[in-house]
């Protein structure tokens, strides 16, 4: 007569899988939610709910961190989404945002702005700040070039005259060689 194994099971009944098998579909389930939305955070979420059996109690935070970079609120959400749709989101909620789903009564426990406040939004252009924002980028950038420019410039310039060649010494080429790394760098 054979002895009986007691396999460990999930919350649904199905057999428990290892953790690193766990931590592979989760972290592809965050990747394509990144890119496609809240089914995939639902389906991480679910995974997340089977690993959390797994993980010692009092590890969880730490354990998130070290395999997802998600703190535990992010996850805890993603999971709340599992529970609420276990098979898959209804295309009625895929319009609705993560916290309209998972925290539904959070815009209205959410104080209503002050009159001036909401006028002043009202006036603020979100297409010109955004395009002041990208020409500020994009000066950075060519100021950016420029200095590097003008110190490979000037690092030409002055080996010309520091090189041991050139009646030089090898200690000046190796202190130019040095303020120029620390240009680049602070550039």
């Amino acid at each position: 007569m054979g002895a009986l194994v007691a396999e460990k099971t999930n919350a649904i009944g199905a057999a428990r899988r290892p953790l690193r098998e766990l931590i592979a579909e989760i972290k592809e389930e965050i990747r394509l939610g990144r890119e496609a939305g809240l089914e995939h955070y639902r389906r991480a979420g679910a995974a997340l709910l089977e690993a959390r059996a797994e993980v010692e109690r009092g590890d969880w935070g730490k354990w998130l961190k070290a395999n997802f970079k998600v703190n535990a609120s992010t996850a805890h959400e993603w999971m709340i989404l599992a529970k609420k749709y276990p098979i898959a989101i209804p295309i009625s909620a895929s319009r609705k945002t993560m916290t309209q789903i998972t925290r539904p009564d959070a815009d209205r426990d959410r104080a209503a702005w002050p009159e001036p406040v909401r006028l002043a939004v009202r006036k603020v252009d979100v297409e010109k700040l955004s395009q002041e924002e990208q020409a500020r980028a994009e000066e950075k950038k060519l100021t950016r070039e420029l200095a590097h420019n003008l110190i490979e410039i000037g690092f030409k310039a002055l080996a010309l005259k520091l090189h041991p060649d050139r009646g030089g010494s090898r200690e000046g080429m190796a202190r130019l060689n040095r303020v120029r790394d620390l240009l680049r760098r602070a550039v």
